[in-house]
């Protein structure tokens, strides 16, 4: 197959751009050129802000097209521009309007796309994304978390590293029965090559099993210290991911499930994940300390806390 991948120097894209190269498929990435793209995979400078973005590529019928964008303009213009037999569109399970169901399918109602250019407005964003392409050739894939080796934000890594790099006699962590749900991106990425090869056609959500965080903290060989969402507010702990931070917790209870969605009709069209412990090791081997999570000292001021705390009561 010939495969443009509008990007493929990122991790996601560039994890589908490497396992088409290793399948025997013909891949070309077109971006900027502020990373490098995988090796044996073409790349051609694209700038897609410049009018004659789309000059530079080979003037052929696509296999496939895969595209990651959240600007509606650059999948306008992509999808006026070039000639492909099948689309693939990389959306967020975040487009869905109730993040309070844990039973999300397909058909759950989205968000509006109004406000799609509004800056950190990215359900909004996706939406108009999907708007754009065509329904009847394109394959649209609504990830939940992402996680796994390379993990550029840290959320899916920290835990796992941190269980093997402990300050103290416990490791601190939130709410244990926060719900957890995460694919990890080798999984997605083979699964959106196969999704090219048998020219699948629809809109799926794409996410790993439901555990929760007492599940990801099994893989600890010391005890956990469980600490109470209030305390965490009050020391000043942030949620979900970034620095000073305990990821994959959120603190409103309206947000619980906002990592769960059925994800029924991708794995009846050939979606398999690996068990979680496998992707949090691999994201833990390539952790970066400070992407996301507690420093050393963080966690040692925050365990100071919890005694103050406690000896104030």
């Amino acid at each position: 197959m010939n495969i443009l991948i509008l990007g493929g120097t990122a991790w996601l894209s560039s994890a589908i751009a490497c396992i088409a190269r290793d399948r025997g498929h013909n891949v070309i990435c077109a971006a900027r050129g502020t990373d490098t793209s995988p090796k044996g995979c073409f790349f051609v400078p694209l700038d897609r802000n410049q009018p004659d973005a789309y000059a530079a590529l080979p003037n052929i019928t696509w296999d496939a097209v895969v595209d990651v964008t959240t600007s509606y303009r650059f999948a306008a213009d992509a999808v006026t521009n070039i000639r492909t037999n099948q689309w693939v569109y990389v959306s967020s399970a975040s487009v869905y309007a109730d993040i309070s169901d844990p039973h999300r399918d397909e058909t759950t109602p989205l968000v509006s796309s109004e406000g799609a250019d509004t800056p950190g407005n990215f359900p909004a964003a996706k939406v108009a994304c999907e708007q754009q392409f065509p329904p009847e050739t394109t394959c649209i894939i609504r990830p939940g978390l992402i996680g796994g080796a390379g993990d550029p934000t840290g959320r899916s890594g920290y835990y796992p590293w941190r269980f093997a790099h402990p300050t103290g006699p416990e490791v601190l962590v939130p709410n244990l029965h926060m719900p957890v749900s995460m694919i990890n991106v080798a999984d997605l990425a083979a699964w959106i090559v196969h999704c090219m090869e048998h020219q699948v056609v629809g809109v799926f959500n794409a996410s790993g099993p439901a555990h929760t965080l007492k599940d990801v903290c099994r893989l600890s060989p010391i005890p956990v210290r469980e600490v109470p969402t209030e305390v965490l507010l009050a020391a000043g702990i942030n949620q979900w991911l970034g620095p000073t931070s305990l990821p994959l917790w959120l603190a409103d209870p309206n947000l619980q499930y906002a990592m769960v969605f059925d994800s029924t009709a991708a794995r009846n069209h050939g979606l398999t994940t690996r068990p979680l412990p496998a992707t949090l090791h691999a994201a833990a081997r390539t952790f970066q300390p400070g992407t996301s999570g507690l420093t050393d000292e963080e966690e040692r001021e925050l365990r100071a806390y919890l005694t103050a705390s406690t000896s104030e009561q």
